[in-house]
């Protein structure tokens, strides 16, 4: 079994993290990359709101890169704050963030986009030849921390001059990155992992959405690609919803592992969901040469053999956030140890993102803390959401000042309307006493909030809301 505290014990660093400068873009640097080489480490180089055109490397710097996000932990600031990588300077070196010189675990990549990025031309040091990876971010020996991220439409698909290309939205190499509150969505690569690519690494990768992701013409890998030495190489794979992923192409090994593809390591795949990931052959899952595959907790379509797994519908509330609907039979059904647990209130019902009671819930929002990013927009085949008007109705939407709140019956004892903004931060507690709730929004601004309705022993039920000014 997997033990938590042993793989988030490197996360710990984060928060007692202390920097000597704040290096500010634009305002003292006008490039990411000019703020990045004045930069040592140590040092936070602080990204304002924009478009940023470039494909930065940290030339070996421990440093913090990040958006205004660091501030508050405001999501605006992940969606508003974009590095491009699709102008390079040279064709060949594409991707939009590059760490590989031995960047350590004080690395840190936080709070933006990274799209636009197209992979680079890169000589694997183990001898297989020439790839093209990495389109949002590349490592190779570097030990970075990836967080609260939208990393989406990154396309690694030029075979030019290369054996084969890799890792739409991260590609790792050689060192031991933590890979948490993510959303990896809607990237592409040619030959494998059209999510993540890991190569000769143990990883953390926890609380991330990894969906719409596509390759496996080459080496399969739908959402994860995993390759090593052997399986004294650990991937730590927690609380992750890894959905409607696909691996296309034939041949040996193309067109396997629309979830997860594994050569010659060890992946331990903990509290999470697979689910709708689709394949040319073989199967959700897949594993060559040695490779093994742990399975505990989960929801796996085509794998069931292991503790505490289950292969049912996950019922998806939405296609976006991918949120646990009411009834969904990943609510409360993680791992029982309390060291899993779900953040609760002390009244033992969990805090939203997570649902039902303080049991870890499976996929990506279950678990210590879990975050909701920026919503991904699906350029593949969505799922359609599941219809909650028969839970509560909301009336008027869009909302302006007031939105009313209708139940489909009578309330029941302790039940509570919540309205929280998009990381779960509760804005407003009212009681529900009759069928009819009129919730005051005058004093918030416009923008999108979620509205969660909480009965005491049962799965909250949540919908989305936008209120105009």
């Amino acid at each position: 079994m997997i033990r938590k505290t042993a793989v988030l014990a490197g996360l710990l660093f984060i928060a007692g993290h202390t920097t000597a400068t704040v290096i500010s873009v634009p305002a003292q640097y006008t490039t990411i990359q000019a703020a990045v080489l004045a930069a040592t480490d140590g040092d936070t180089v602080a990204v304002s709101p924009g478009t940023y055109y470039e494909n930065i490397n940290f030339r070996g710097r421990n440093i913090v890169l990040t958006s205004l996000f660091y501030l508050n932990n405001d999501t605006s600031y992940i969606s508003s704050t974009i590095i491009n990588g699709s102008q390079p300077i040279h064709p060949d070196t594409a991707s939009c963030i590059i760490l590989n010189s031995y960047e350590d675990s004080t690395a840190l990549i936080q709070g933006f986009t990274l799209t636009g990025g197209k992979g680079t031309k890169w000589l694997d040091i183990h001898g297989a030849g020439t790839y093209r990876e990495g389109g949002g971010i590349l490592t190779e020996f570097a030990s970075p921390v990836i967080r609260y991220n939208y990393i989406h439409d990154n396309y690694v698909n030029n075979t030019a001059g290369v054996n084969s290309t890799g890792g739409g939205g991260i590609r790792c190499g050689d060192g031991h990155p933590v890979i948490i509150n993510n959303v990896i969505c809607n990237n592409q690569a040619y030959g494998y992992g059209g999510g993540i690519v890991l190569n000769y690494c143990s990883a953390d990768v926890v609380n991330n959405l990894v969906v719409y992701n596509s390759s496996g013409h080459a080496f399969g890998g739908g959402g994860l690609w995993l390759t090593g030495s052997s399986t004294a190489m650990v991937v730590n794979i927690i609380n992750n919803t890894v959905a409607f992923n696909e691996s296309v192409g034939t041949g040996t090994y193309g067109g396997k592992g629309g979830g997860l593809f594994v050569f010659v390591i060890q992946a331990n795949v903990h509290n999470c969901i697979f689910w709708g990931n689709t394949q040319s052959s073989g199967g959700d899952f897949i594993t060559f040469f040695g490779g093994n595959i742990t399975t505990e907790y989960s929801d796996v379509q085509t794998v069931t053999a292991g503790t505490g797994n289950i292969s049912v519908a996950p019922l998806f509330a939405d296609s976006a956030y991918f949120f646990l609907s009411p009834g969904s039979p990943c609510t409360d059904a993680g791992d029982t140890a309390f060291t899993w647990n779900d953040q609760s209130l002390s009244s033992g019902v969990a805090l939203f993102p997570s649902t039902g009671t303080e049991r870890n819930d499976m996929g990506a929002y279950g678990g210590g803390k879990p975050a909701v990013l920026p919503v991904c927009h699906s350029g593949l085949t969505a799922i359609a959401p599941v219809e909650q008007a028969a839970l509560f109705k909301l009336m008027p939407v869009p909302a302006t000042d007031f939105i009313t709140v209708v139940m489909p019956g009578n309330p029941e004892p302790g039940q509570y309307a919540e309205l929280l903004d998009l990381t779960g931060k509760c804005l407003q507690r009212t009681v529900i006493n009759t069928t009819t709730t009129q919730l005051n929004l005058q004093h918030f601004t416009a923008g999108f909030y979620l509205l969660r309705i909480t009965t005491p022993g049962k799965p909250a039920a949540v919908q989305k809301i936008q209120v105009m000014r």
